[in-house]
Parts: C-alpha cells; sequence; structure tokens
C-alpha cells in the first residue's frame, strides 16, 4: 500500500492527475510506476511514501529536493 504520491509538475492539474496516478500504481506495481511514468514524462520528480512510511523516489526528484 501508498500512504501518499508526490509528482512536481508545471500546473496544479497536472501535479494533481499525475500524483494520483503514481498513487495508484504504486499500489498495484510498487516502485516499478516510476520507471513507467518515467518513461512517459520528461525528467518528472516523482516519489511516494510506502506503507511503512519508506519514502521510494527517482532519480528527479532525487536531483530537485534530495541532493539540493
Amino acid at each position: 500500500g501508498v500512504l501518499s504520491g508526490f509528482y512536481s509538475g508545471r500546473s496544479a492539474a497536472e501535479a494533481d492527475a499525475l500524483s494520483t496516478a503514481l498513487f495508484v500504481g504504486a499500489s498495484i506495481e510498487g516502485a516499478g510506476i516510476l520507471t513507467k511514468l518515467g518513461n512517459i514524462l520528461r525528467d518528472p520528480s516523482l516519489a511516494y511514501v510506502d506503507k511503512d512510511g519508506q519514502i521510494v523516489y527517482n532519480r528527479g526528484f532525487e536531483k530537485r529536493f534530495v541532493q539540493s
């Protein structure tokens, strides 16, 4: 299960739609959804919090929010 999904985008509507897709996709596929969405979107920042409280994120999220 997933507790929260995060997508940083160009608009609130885009962020709402894609964070919901991430939330649902991660619940079904786990971390594989990060790769799938990453292949569709151009350099996205994606993350989710799993049921154990672990933050799972992609390279774009790490570059913008972890390494900064």
